[in-house]
């Protein structure tokens, strides 16, 4: 039945750019980016060249996806546009950079407080995709679950690797560097090309952007391992709870295909979520324990580079009972609490897990933040410590452990 469902995926009906539908953010590009990334940078990195050298002819072109209120009810085999957010050449030393200002991206593509970028390279006549999330901090962009560094992204057509930009501290196998496989140029990505001038020109106000994103199967119900709780002797429980304003955001890893005949998946960098339900779940436990969620991820096939992903688009349920006990983690950057203490996590980033998110064919990377949408409570029936993994004390860890005296 799936094997079907990809044999016609070649004969989707493709609309993708009809009257409104193909929406332009308000966005700047240089050709010839300075060494360094400006303030409102949204994309910026190197090229490397097939041959090993930085590529002074690469290009760059950031497309943002719609925004998830749009995936989640999305039918099988309609296609929605990708917005054009901005394209750059590369300069002498291969560096790009490309600039995108705020409000009206976030307006179209950022509904939940972050967008989702697809960043399409070409070098040497071959095109490489890699895809990240970002949120606006003021002027300037940060990553979305990540280290709140700024967006930067590489890439390397020798080796074939693409630098993503920093998460927060990682547990287990998480690589800032995923495999790429470049690939020829498409006719519908040409026409996108030629719309920009090959990127050398200020973009056009209304560029032809054929370029779009379809449904061909969906996965529901997917266990995500996000969390572990970290406390140990039994008179310091921890209490996990999601939805405390409302909503719960993940940032997910995706899985990529580079051919729609022989699907063969791999790791391509990551995608955020949110629930914005009214639910308010929480679930504690005294020893250490793996927590999970349930997610729903669709197979997109995205017609301007011929490949398919498998992207997380809502939440199936949260704080589900999936986990096991596991031992704990020590961390050594304590404070000290005396009995009858109650903690609660600030808002930094929590850990990035590797292999959290099981889509079948491959385990990819799961991660959510601390503060606004989940928070970790500890109770101190006895004098105890919080401990992280952070220099900076524990509010600013990304991994957390409690244990009494």
């Amino acid at each position: 039945m799936k094997s079907s469902a990809l044999r016609n995926v070649a004969g989707l009906t493709v609309i993708a750019c009809l009257g409104l539908l193909c929406q332009t953010a308000t966005a700047s590009a240089s050709p010839t980016p300075t060494a360094s990334s400006s303030a409102d940078s949204i994309a910026s990195g190197v090229i490397t060249n097939a041959h090993g050298q930085v590529d002074r002819n690469g290009e760059v072109y950031v497309f943002a996806l719609p925004d998830q209120s749009k995936l989640i009810n999305q039918p099988t085999g309609v296609t929605l546009a990708l917005t054009l957010v901005g394209y750059a050449r590369t300069n002498a030393h291969g560096q790009y950079a490309v600039d995108a200002r705020s409000a009206s991206l976030m307006k179209t593509n950022g509904q939940y407080g972050y967008v989702n970028l697809q960043v399409i390279a070409v070098s040497g006549g071959k095109t490489a995709v890699a895809d990240y999330s970002v949120m606006p901090a003021g002027a300037a962009w940060r990553v979305e679950g990540g280290s709140n560094s700024v967006p930067s992204l590489s890439f390397d057509f020798a080796t074939r690797l693409a630098t993503l930009p920093p998460v927060a501290a990682a547990v287990g196998a998480v690589a800032s560097r995923i495999p790429i496989s470049p690939m020829p140029l498409t006719a519908a990505f040409e026409r996108v090309r030629k719309a920009t001038d090959f990127a050398l020109a200020p973009m056009p106000a209304t560029p032809n952007t054929p370029c779009g994103m379809a449904v061909v199967w969906t996965y529901r119900d997917r266990p995500e391992h996000f969390n572990t709780t970290e406390t140990i002797g039994g008179n310091i429980p921890e209490k996990i709870i999601e939805g405390t304003n409302s909503s719960t955001t993940a940032t997910l890893g995706i899985a990529i295909s580079y051919s729609i005949k022989k699907v063969k998946w791999g790791i391509d960098g990551t995608g955020s979520i949110t629930d914005s339900s009214t639910h308010s779940v929480s679930v504690s436990y005294v020893v250490p324990h793996t927590i999970y969620n349930r997610v729903n991820y669709h197979e997109y096939w995205f017609n301007c580079w011929n490949i398919l992903q498998l992207r997380s688009y809502s939440f199936w349920d949260l704080l589900t009972n999936d986990g096991r006990q596991v031992l704990i983690t020590w961390q050594y950057h304590c404070g000290h609490h005396p009995a009858g203490a109650d903690w609660t996590t600030g808002s930094s980033k929590a850990a990035t897990i590797g292999g959290g998110m099981s889509i079948g064919p491959v385990n990819v990377s799961a991660q959510a933040g601390f503060g606004s949408s989940i928070e970790l409570d500890f109770h101190f029936n006895k004098t105890g410590e919080i401990c992280g993994n952070s220099p900076d004390g524990p509010f600013s860890s990304s991994i957390l452990e409690a244990d009494q005296y």
